[in-house]
């Protein structure tokens, strides 16, 4: 089978789009949730560290199972739009499964991530 030139090259620019060369710091910007929805993006967090029900480690963070009665879906994606403003540098994955209420969400990122997991979100300590 042969390829044109016509489409490696679109091809190529896609993939070299995905990449970047520089990464981007593994810290948290406070004021990228507009001020007027901190407060609420607090009470998000507080509520979502509350629902923590399991965790695993993974090689780049950690997954945990949350309380899909006291944490619903449509609440993770709120807090999701919040807090990659203030943290850009995690990558979020929900998973779910149709017949159970619980659902999963991965967070992890680049180098160092999960120590700041442990941190902002005492996952070590459960």
């Amino acid at each position: 089978m042969r390829i044109s030139t016509a489409l490696l090259v679109p091809l190529f620019l896609c993939a070299l789009a995905g990449q970047s060369t520089e990464s981007t710091p593994l810290a948290c910007n406070s004021n990228g949730v507009p001020k007027a929805q901190r407060q609420h993006h607090r009470d998000l967090t507080i509520r979502l560290r509350a629902s923590v029900r399991e965790k695993s480690a993974l090689a780049d963070g950690y997954r945990i199972r949350i309380d899909g009665t006291s944490f619903g879906l449509s609440t993770a994606a709120e807090w999701i739009t919040m807090e990659r403003l203030c943290c850009p540098f995690l990558n979020f994955q929900l998973e779910v499964n149709g017949k159970h209420k619980d659902w999963w969400l991965s967070l992890t990122g680049p180098e160092g991530v999960k120590d700041f997991l442990d941190a902002e979100f005492a996952l070590s300590a459960r």
